[in-house]
């Protein structure tokens, strides 16, 4: 966040239970209107053998949480689908950029998008035909999330060849967003065209 948006920031925070899982940040926008930006990271297996793996280490921090054989991967989802229904609930805009680590026929990754009636913002702009997001994959695993309002304010967006503006295994997707339109809960809001 920079520029004239710095001074709407009302919070930032990161995930509760401290294992890095997404940090976002608030913004206020007219009369008492939000927008949460959230960055997440979402296992990609449900276990994977090895003391040096992400499934490992947030598996020991769960369990110094007392949890018993925790499934990290389950406590993801029910984790931020009970974040984005309570952001959802006080009538919140929300953007989530994901690396989801599967595709959005996936029932887990479903319930997330559904818990805040969240749209694949790029799918339905470009549609839905999106090109493999990681580099020795074969599928779309990453994604940008929104509301309907978010939806409704992208001038523009797009998925980014691999290592053309960063070095990385995942390509880079970009949306370009009326932050003004967002943020002015006094413009009358659009529908969506089925």
């Amino acid at each position: 966040i920079q520029n004239n948006l710095t001074g709407a920031i009302d919070s930032t925070n990161s995930d509760a239970r401290g294992l890095g899982r997404w940090t976002y940040c608030i913004i206020n926008g007219r009369k008492n209107h939000k927008l949460v930006i959230i960055t997440a990271y979402r296992l990609s297996h449900d276990s994977i053998p090895g003391d040096d793996t992400i499934y490992a280490q947030q598996y020991r921090l769960l369990r110094k949480q007392q949890i018993d054989h925790p499934k990290p991967k389950k406590i993801f989802d029910v984790d931020l689908c009970k974040l984005l229904g309570q952001w959802f609930h006080k009538q919140y805009d929300i953007l989530l950029m994901m690396d989801a680590n599967t595709n959005t026929n996936d029932v887990s990754l479903q319930r997330i998008i559904n818990s805040a009636k969240l749209y694949d913002i790029l799918g339905a702009t470009h549609g839905y035909h999106s090109p493999p997001t990681y580099i020795r994959g074969t599928k779309t695993i990453d994604y940008l999330f929104g509301t309907e309002r978010v939806l409704q304010v992208v001038k523009n967006g797009g998925i980014r060849p691999f290592n053309a503006d960063i070095l990385s295994d995942h390509r880079a997707l970009w949306i370009d967003l009326d932050m003004s339109r967002i943020l002015d809960q006094t413009s009358h809001p659009l529908h969506l065209r089925e």
